[in-house]
């Protein structure tokens, strides 16, 4: 069930007789976390008010310290409003602990790193730096500004050295203490380092649409069955298939894309004759192969000098250069990219599809089923191969029964019908299979290129 819920906007201070939501919320049985985003310009008049309602934690957000640049992020001089919030909500200890989130935007915010830190290390606020992503509503992102958690944590540990803490399940924050114990400060890094793996979180819009993604592409309509009678089972059912469906990872750089046309499956003719020899999931032709080699050197018996060098293919891995994912529809043979004849025309020319199954094996099937290793070694169990190479899966968790294990697993693959897809899984399944759900996902854009799709 939900136990944690945060109110966020546009800015949640702003609604009439807002903490009255709050004080609404906070009573409910089995509510263990309660808090809010804000911008902080109308935080040190309310914060008693919401502080008797029962919030249980804020995070202001707050680019820039230095009053000109705030001025130029955020086109008003109030600067001093919101550092007076912060300071309210320090005589509030029950209000605990106060995050203070920074966007870090490359060319504007380095100036900031130093002065953040060290507002880390003096006041009680638990400073966290985001990267860029695109949300504006004037459209201003672009990967090029992204100034990665990784450069702004070398700034940091430059000046005042750091050293990681353990991170919580589910967070989304690397977190990092000062070396001389003043303060902690972390980094959420949803574009360079996502943290889909294990999110667990969810969306209601101001419009009643729960989205499992922030960049979700489709939204499941909470409103309309409220509005319509529904029961507190038939919600909870609807919300919990919506769960289901959530996305493997998000699509950063997708939520605003048309689906383009895909290349036609014909391995006749000249220029394009070889429509396989492009990525999978954006087309791009911008491949390489990294093949690595084991080598086998032969000693010539009268000189002890090599005589012969055989060199055999360890592994081959292609990749696209663009996306920066591998391509299993593609192998490496007598120094030739080949196309896979079973899988490249369903990879190339379908879309990806997200199952919820569960995969019922014998326990000899799965070597590890904890530790770093067990996702990996639970994807092999269930699907061999094709699990932990072509799919892109997420295991949810698994239970062991005498001598078999269940595995629950979100799986990704691409096909051209769901028919196909269900066919390419019962095939891939090393035990006894079921889908919950199966749903289409929007694919992503074609890459931008010279060279026609």
């Amino acid at each position: 069930g939900v136990g944690d819920v945060r109110l966020t906007g546009g800015e949640p201070l702003v609604r009439r007789d807002f903490p009255r939501l709050v004080a609404m919320l906070s009573p409910i049985d089995g509510l263990r976390d309660l808090s809010l985003t804000t911008n902080g310009y109308l935080l040190e008049r309310m914060v008693g008010d919401l502080a008797a309602a029962g919030l249980r934690r804020v995070n202001v957000s707050l680019d820039a310290l230095s009053r000109d640049r705030f001025f130029q992020i955020t086109r008003r001089d109030s600067l001093p409003q919101v550092l007076a919030g912060l300071e309210a909500l320090e005589r509030h200890p029950q209000i605990r602990p106060i995050k203070v989130n920074c966007v870090a935007m490359r060319d504007f915010t380095e100036a900031e790193v130093v002065p953040f830190a060290e507002l880390a290390r003096r006041k009680p606020y638990h400073v966290r730096f985001i990267e860029f992503m695109p949300l504006d509503a004037d459209r201003a992102w672009s990967e090029d500004r992204v100034l990665s958690g990784t450069e702004v944590r070398a700034m940091i540990d430059r000046v005042y050295p750091l050293e990681p803490t353990v991170r919580d399940a589910h967070s989304t924050a690397r977190t990092y203490r000062f070396a001389d114990g003043k303060g902690e400060i972390g980094f959420v890094n949803p574009v360079t380092e996502p943290f889909c793996g294990d999110c667990n979180r969810v969306r209601l819009t101001a419009e009643g649409k729960l989205r499992t993604c922030l960049f979700s592409l489709n939204e499941t309509d909470l409103r309309e069955p409220l509005r319509s009678g529904a029961g507190d089972q038939e919600l909870e059912q609807v919300v919990r298939d919506a769960v289901w469906r959530k996305e493997l990872k998000h699509r950063l750089r997708m939520a605003e894309a048309e689906t383009p046309s895909p290349p036609e499956p014909n391995v006749e003719g000249g220029g394009d004759g070889r429509p396989w020899l492009r990525c999978y999931r954006c087309w791009s032709q911008n491949l390489e192969a990294q093949v690595h080699y084991d080598a086998i050197l032969r000693i010539d018996p009268d000189s002890g000098a090599f005589s012969e060098r055989v060199d055999e293919v360890q592994e081959a891995v292609v990749q696209c250069l663009d996306c920066m994912h591998d391509q299993p529809h593609l192998t490496f043979t007598d120094g030739h990219i080949e196309p896979i004849e079973d899988r490249w025309e369903r990879m190339v020319t379908g879309t990806p599809w997200v199952a919820s199954c569960t995969v019922m094996v014998d326990q000899d099937l799965v070597e590890v089923c904890s530790g770093p290793e067990a996702a990996d070694s639970l994807t092999y169990g269930a699907f061999g191969e094709g699990g932990t190479r072509e799919f892109f899966t997420h295991v949810r968790f698994h239970k062991h029964d005498e001598d078999k294990i269940t595995i629950h697993l979100l799986v990704e693959l691409y096909a051209r019908t769901a028919e196909e897809a269900t066919e390419v899984l019962e095939e891939a399944s090393r035990g006894v299979l079921s889908i919950t759900s199966l749903a289409e996902e929007s694919r992503p854009p074609a890459a931008e290129s010279s060279e026609s799709h």
